[in-house]
């Protein structure tokens, strides 16, 4: 299993993007919980590399940014897919 570290940065963008969009809160949190859950089983397999390390994983509405180092994902940055 792998570590998921949200860096400050990427969970001030969760909590933006919750309150941006109170009404799909439950779809927010299941997106995330997934994400999660596949980062801290299979990150390499569950996203996609975009160039230097970084990697991206869609669950919508949430793209989340991360590297990986050793057992470790740090997740860097969260955006809204619609």
């Amino acid at each position: 299993m792998f570590a998921v570290i949200w860096a400050p940065s990427a969970s001030g963008d969760f909590t933006a993007i919750a309150f941006l969009h109170l009404d799909r809160w439950t779809e927010i949190e299941g997106s995330g919980e997934a994400i999660e859950d596949q980062l801290q089983r299979d990150p390499a397999g569950s996203g996609q590399h975009l160039s230097e390390g970084l990697w991206r994983i869609i669950v919508k509405p949430l793209a989340i940014f991360y590297t990986v180092d050793g057992n470790e994902v740090n997740i860097s940055a969260v955006g809204w897919v619609d």
